[in-house]
């Protein structure tokens, strides 16, 4: 399910020594429109 909300995934190459605290990777995420996620007053009032 997650999938459908993720459009790709970008890994840069690391930096810095090869293992430890010094070690820095950046991964970039893009996520697909997802739209309006806030419920609304009224849509809640018609529920209850």
């Amino acid at each position: 399910m997650i999938n459908e909300y993720i459009e790709k995934v970008v890994v840069y190459e690391a930096t810095g020594v090869r293992q430890g605290k010094d070690r820095k990777q950046q991964v970039d995420v893009y996520f697909n429109f997802i739209g309006d996620c806030q419920d609304h007053k009224a849509d809640i009032q018609k529920i209850a």
